[in-house]
């Protein structure tokens, strides 16, 4: 498209009136001050007028990218019957290794597009059960929103228009057990409890909701959303709990060190990647060490695994 045929809303005008009625001055190698020749104000003039016409242009897109993303939401909306656009959209996962290192991950889109400052990290119960684990998690952050409504302090917990569930029928069963409790809940304190739940069955994408045996299938830029939406909380839950282990597990590694405190311990791991490898480079590039964190530090390291070496 070219720049020339663009229609400005914007007050081009009163910008330019104002950058032509500007005295503009230069100094001179002698001291003396001359106005800027008529060409290099008519130069700024159309330099000027580019710069609005490619913000508004900017302004266009970046309009059409949300228009057609309120478009999916709201057409996600209607394919699932939804009374209203569901415009705040949540999605769980569970990540654990072997039942240990549990954590749920809240994520959250807003209007199509994902709004990380809302996203939620919970540590549960250590138990090898998806099911309880989702219940334990969502049941939680619905116990937030009611906090949140009772004390008036907004902390991100806004209660969602829809929650999307990876999972089929059984994990749609198991989490609508939780929100008939905290409708019940929410209606003995005169709220309104307007949350809408579905579940994307894995293997064939297929959308499950409450009291319709029938999986409905998206299709386009629908099935796309949900899909990015369930991929996300996949991605924050499998990062996060990958993090907390990496914290749980090199942190305990280095806390019998008398003597270096936790910056130090972090900048350590940050270095090396693990104690493993510190521990190697103790031994085979010991100036490695001594150049992070100074020769007292390194000495300490030193008799540290030394003393284990021994022992072990």
């Amino acid at each position: 498209m070219s720049l020339q045929k663009i229609n400005l809303n914007l007050n081009d005008k009163a910008i330019l009136e104002q950058l032509s009625q500007r005295q503009i001055y230069l100094k001179s190698p002698a001291g003396k001050n001359a106005k800027v020749i008529k060409s290099q104000l008519e130069l700024g003039k159309q330099n000027s007028l580019i710069y609005l016409q490619r913000s508004s242009l900017q302004t266009r897109l970046s309009m059409l990218e949300e228009n057609n993303l309120y478009k999916t939401v709201q057409d996600l909306g209607q394919k699932l019957s939804i009374q209203k656009v569901p415009r705040r959209i949540e999605c769980y996962d569970i990540s654990h290794l072997s039942g240990k290192f549990v954590y749920g991950s809240m994520i959250v889109f807003m209007d199509g597009k994902p709004n990380k400052k809302l996203y939620k990290l919970f540590k549960t119960k250590e138990q090898n059960n998806d099911f309880a684990n989702h219940k334990e998690v969502l049941s939680r952050r619905l116990n937030r929103a009611l906090e949140q409504i009772q004390t008036g302090v907004d902390k991100g917990w806004g209660l969602p228009d829809l929650i999307i569930v990876d999972g089929g029928k059984g994990q749609l069963s198991s989490d609508i057990e939780v929100l008939k409790e905290h409708y019940q809940i929410f209606k003995d304190n005169n709220l309104a409890f307007p949350v809408e739940i579905c579940a994307l069955a894995k293997e064939e994408e297929l959308i499950f909701v409450p009291n319709n045996p029938d999986p409905i299938r998206l299709n386009g830029d629908t099935l796309a959303l949900v899909q990015r939406i369930r991929d996300e909380a996949h991605r924050f839950a499998i990062t996060n709990n990958r993090k907390a282990r990496l914290r749980t597990i090199e942190k305990s590694a280095l806390d019998d060190i008398k003597g270096v405190g936790s910056k130090t311990k972090i900048k350590l791991l940050t270095i090396f990647g693990s104690v493993a490898n510190l521990a190697d480079s103790l031994v085979n590039n010991p100036e490695l060490v001594y150049e992070a964190v100074g020769k007292s530090v390194t000495q300490k390291l030193k008799d540290h695994f030394a003393v284990k070496t021994e022992k072990g």
